[in-house]
């Protein structure tokens, strides 16, 4: 979840995040929920959040398009829920540049989950997924 900044020369920004979940803030620190919180912002600094129990699959390699990165390996960053010492993921991947992928079969739909220290991919693939790198945040109970 990201947090907007509507107005020019703030330097912070109110934000709720809403009960029924944990939520991670950049710097791996759990959240208080329910409530409005003043999170500091730059032009540098935009605040954002990622659910407890989620998993983001990224691209971290900067380039001018995304066309030019559909080769590129994937990280995956799960966010631990600590109750439950699990994180689950979803990534839809195809060509980059068909619109009939999905009728012809020719995508990559894989299902991630994390359960204390082991992880399970389960996919329906046209190809092989490469991930360059796993970072876990939070903690394993």
């Amino acid at each position: 979840m990201v947090t907007g900044v509507l107005e020019s020369g703030v330097d912070n920004v109110s934000v709720y995040l809403p009960d029924g979940a944990k939520w991670y803030n950049a710097r791996d620190e759990l959240m208080a929920v329910g409530m409005h919180e003043n999170i500091a912002v730059s032009m540098d600094a935009i605040p954002h959040f990622y659910r407890a129990g989620s998993i983001i699959p990224l691209k971290m390699r900067q380039r001018p398009s995304t066309k030019a990165m559909v080769k590129d390996p994937l990280t995956l960053e799960v966010f631990v829920d600590p109750d439950t010492n699990k994180a689950e993921g979803e990534i839809y991947l195809d060509d980059g540049s068909s619109s009939d992928t999905i009728d012809r079969g020719d995508y990559t739909l894989s299902t991630i989950r994390c359960l204390d220290t082991s992880s399970v991919f389960s996919s329906h693939s046209y190809k092989q997924i490469r991930w360059s790198e796993h970072r876990q945040y939070g903690y394993i109970r």
